[in-house]
């Protein structure tokens, strides 16, 4: 299928010698390269309004919030600011001033959210809230077409629950090295996972050696 863009004008003044001009334009390449954007567009929506990541992104000379998902609001609780967020009243000096009052890190947190900080760079860390939440924040440029850095892409994620399940496993491996017994774990083809200090002392090999 072609798509063509017609233009027509008059051509004289007068009813008798009044005739017609055509112009007829192919767009058919700038059709499919629209439909082509609009599904990227609807792809990447789908992809954003599912994923379990927040989402934030920030233009570098304005600070205007150029995109943010329904996730990011829900993370940092600020779900009364999407309206002014997505009608350019909040700035993300603005954002940054109000997700920072529920941080255990307030004054390191407003440092590293600063774009002069972290420009040209990828960064990744935690951030510890007030409410006993640990957010993971990964973020890195975004260049254009002529390979200008012009904006920042921020990623967050909840995992609260997988710093618990750490910690557990953590306290669970003090204890086990300090049984008197020896204490050794294999899977079904026998490898051995798990080898304590009491195994260490009893056999004479270290864990590195054992599991190895």
């Amino acid at each position: 299928n072609r798509w063509l863009k017609a233009k027509i004008s008059t051509i004289g003044n007068s009813q008798e010698n009044r005739r017609f001009a055509y112009l007829v334009d192919d767009i058919t390449q700038r059709k499919e390269a629209e439909e082509k954007l609009r599904w990227k567009q609807t792809l990447l929506r789908t992809i954003t309004s599912v994923s379990p990541l927040a989402f934030y992104v920030v233009e570098n000379r304005t600070g205007n919030i150029l995109y943010a998902n329904q996730r990011f609001y829900d993370i940092w609780g600020i779900k009364h600011l999407q309206e002014s967020v997505e009608c350019g009243i909040f700035k993300h000096k603005n954002i940054v001033e109000e997700c920072y009052k529920i941080t255990s890190q307030a004054p390191a947190f407003i440092k590293s959210s600063q774009p002069d900080c972290i420009n040209k760079c990828i960064c990744e860390d935690e951030i510890l809230l007030s409410d006993g939440r640990t957010i993971r924040r990964f973020s890195r440029e975004i260049q254009n077409q002529e390979f200008q850095d012009f904006a920042r892409l921020y990623m967050f994620e909840n995992i609260t629950s997988r710093k618990h399940t750490e910690h557990q496993l953590r306290e669970q491996a003090a204890l086990l090295d300090i049984a008197s017994d020896a204490i050794i774990m294999r899977d079904l083809s026998h490898k051995i996972l798990l080898w304590n200090k009491s195994a260490e002392r009893i056999y004479g090999w270290t864990e590195e050696e054992a599991i190895s």
